[in-house]
């Protein structure tokens, strides 16, 4: 980390999806942007993953609510 002063990090427990940023994201993408939806296959179902991600990152306020939610900051 001396490369980077300012950057800081925690190791989770062994299993904590509660803490984890990446466990409401997830819920995100099936809750809402693929929520209902049935694809052909495996590969349809990559390419809309992709898609719904591409959508996520124009979204700055929700990433930042994936952390909030998390309570890592609690």
């Amino acid at each position: 980390m001396r490369a980077h002063p300012r950057l800081e990090v925690h190791r989770f427990p062994g299993y904590s999806p509660e803490l984890n940023p990446d466990e409401w994201v997830w819920a995100h993408l099936k809750k809402h942007e693929l929520a209902n939806y049935a694809p052909q296959d495996v590969q349809e179902l990559s390419r809309e993953l992709r898609r719904a991600i591409v959508r996520m990152r124009v979204r700055p306020k929700l990433i930042r609510s994936f952390v909030t939610a998390s309570r890592l900051y609690d």
